[in-house]
């Protein structure tokens, strides 16, 4: 018996079994963020106190199950996946990307094949997202992002509306509150946060004293995950030098910032056509940017909107753990530059851009480096 929606298509010819019983299912769906429409790829699904057709184990590449033999997988890189096996009337499915959950209770009436389009993450602490923070910056608007993706609610010109958003929001001259300790629990405010978004052109004043230095490298060490864009890399290389070969000077050693403003050298009013890697580019194709596709004919993506004195990497410091998802040339060099990065440092992430995500109306659509800013977000 095949029904098109659960959640209130078509009845069962039948009357449905009691809440208690098992019966045997198809569900077929595809995994989203908290707006219900951007796919999410890569996310553990499973269904609690089910039994699986095939059984999995609990270790998926995706990650973990509670219950070897529950149904359970993990969508593809556009977020569509199969379940098979048998379920109560009433179940509970949940998602799991990373620090991102999302929590479902649906009813199952009859035994058949179920068919929903979209399975969402949640989009605020109560419903599976991780609790986040955005400093704002002079230059982007990474809140603007969020907000677009169901973390809150956008005006007719794709701004952040004030007092929507589900993460707070810090103004530029005032983060540093994050390294206050309100609660008096013997730890700063940052690490009430799984993920803390830095602005490019945030004010960097005495707030990042040397103290509050060791304080967010704890925070990361410890599983904290931060963002920075274009000029917030002063948080990276005054805090991870080890990380990021930034522009600078050849004899400074790897462990040692380079001095400041050192790596803003980038040229403005440029488009660089980046290379992506394969997860995210299988992603973007899936994707419609402003004009059409996000991709290229040849498979590269345009990166614009550089204004200038643009931070410019050179590579990824030997032995960092890290992955450069995006890279291309400056119309001078001869070599490629990453442009957007992402490492591992203990527990946690560092995810940098040399480019800004704020270059248009995002109630028109979006551009290419936006659409990887979604990705990025879900890859934290």
């Amino acid at each position: 018996m095949r029904h098109t929606d659960y959640t209130g298509g078509t009845k069962p010819v039948t009357p449905g079994l009691p809440d208690t019983e098992y019966r045997a299912v198809e569900i077929t769906g595809k995994t989203v963020a908290p707006d219900r429409a951007t796919p999410i790829g890569n996310v553990l699904v499973y269904v609690e106190d089910s039994i699986s057709t095939k059984p999995q184990g609990t270790q998926l590449p995706c990650g973990t199950v509670p219950d070897a033999k529950w149904m359970a997988t993990c969508s593809d890189e556009n977020g569509n996946f199969t379940l098979s096996g048998q379920v109560k009337g009433k179940a509970t499915i949940r998602l799991e990307k990373g620090v991102f959950q999302g929590i479902l209770k649906k009813q199952f009436k009859t035994a058949g094949t179920y068919q929903k389009q979209n399975y969402n993450l949640g989009g605020s602490p109560a419903l599976g997202s991780p609790t986040m923070a955005v400093v704002k910056g002079s230059y982007d608007s990474i809140q603007d992002i969020l907000g677009r993706l169901g973390f809150g609610t956008l005006d007719t010109n794709g701004n952040l509306l004030s007092g929507t958003q589900t993460f707070d929001l810090f103004e530029s001259a005032k983060y540093e509150a994050l390294f206050e300790d309100k609660d008096k629990n013997g730890k700063a405010n940052i690490f009430d946060y799984k993920v803390v978004f830095w602005n490019c052109g945030f004010t960097l004043d005495t707030a990042l004293t040397e103290a509050n230095k060791k304080i967010l490298r704890q925070y990361v060490q410890e599983g904290g995950k931060i963002y920075a864009s274009d000029w917030a890399y002063t948080l990276v290389e005054e805090i991870f030098p080890e990380l990021i070969d930034f522009s600078g000077s050849d004899s400074t050693p790897a462990t040692t910032p380079e001095q400041e403003d050192a790596a803003k050298i980038g040229t403005a009013d440029i488009t660089i056509k980046a290379s992506v890697t394969p997860a995210l580019l299988t992603w973007l194709k899936s994707q419609t940017c402003l004009g059409g596709s996000c991709v290229n004919s040849d498979n590269t993506v345009n990166i614009e909107g550089f204004l200038s004195s643009w931070v410019v990497m050179n590579a990824l410091h030997k032995g960092a753990d890290g992955e450069i998802l995006t890279y291309g040339k400056m119309p001078e060099d001869k070599a490629d530059r990453p442009l957007t990065v992402t490492l591992a440092v203990g527990k946690g992430h560092v995810t940098y851009t040399s480019y800004h995500n704020e270059t248009s109306d995002l109630s028109k659509g979006y551009h290419p480096q936006q659409r990887i800013l979604q990705y990025l977000i879900f890859e934290l």
